[in-house]
């Protein structure tokens, strides 16, 4: 299992997909530790986990997304206002500096890692694309500007923002740790305050084989 008992999801997490981070951000709380090497080694809380490098680093990951929710604004049916986009394959020397990766032999669960919060600068960037929400919320970006504006980790002494007076991610930062500024979530149509990071696997049950007995969720057969 790797959503800790401790976390209480505020987005669901979808069917079909491996969570492996989910940041669901308190504002008037310190949700995730300052410290890198604490990310590193996994943590878990009420508002947010990271499963750790050593986890991530066991898992065959098949195809990798990250999403952006806002949890107080729903959907038909219940999910959360949301926003996923494909990680795209990234060369290993493409990849900006972090001190806390070792172990991490592929490029994707090391993309993960510093999109976790554990990416410690240098001189390289790294800009990613972004996507747009759902349903009414369908112009509106990543970014407040409303064009499709690129990611870029780091950025300055935040873990990672996107251009246009987008989203960002500062683990160093007590209680607002992600979404949009203070100043300039007043603008956005919804407050973006969940980052999920999520996976799929190599498929354990083989195609040919036809379920008689239903699998139960939350197991591995």
């Amino acid at each position: 299992r790797l959503v800790p008992a401790a976390f209480v999801q505020r987005c669901p997490h979808a069917d079909g997909w491996s969570y492996v981070l989910d940041y669901s951000d308190d504002r008037n709380e310190n949700d995730v530790p300052d410290e890198l090497a604490t990310i590193a080694a996994g943590f878990s809380n009420r508002n947010a986990y990271y499963v750790g490098n050593a986890r991530l680093a066991k898992l065959n990951i098949q195809a990798a997304q990250i999403c952006a929710l806002a949890s107080g604004t729903r959907l038909e049916g219940g999910a959360c206002q949301w926003s996923c986009i494909d990680l795209p394959d990234v060369e290993d020397e493409d990849l900006p500096a972090c001190d806390t990766c070792d172990g991490l032999d592929s490029s994707v669960s090391r993309l993960i890692a510093m999109l976790s919060g554990q990416v410690t600068g240098g001189e390289k960037r790294l800009h990613l694309p972004t996507g747009t929400f759902q349903g009414t919320g369908s112009s509106q970006t990543w970014s407040q500007s409303g064009s499709q504006r690129p990611m870029e980790l780091p950025y300055h002494d935040w873990s990672w923002h996107v251009h246009g007076y987008g989203i960002s991610l500062r683990v160093d930062q007590a209680g607002w740790e992600f979404g949009a500024s203070p100043v300039r979530a007043q603008s956005w149509p919804f407050d973006v305050d969940t980052f999920q990071v999520r996976v799929q696997t190599d498929r354990l049950v083989p195609a040919a084989f036809v379920q008689r007995c239903p699998h139960a969720d939350g197991w591995s057969y």
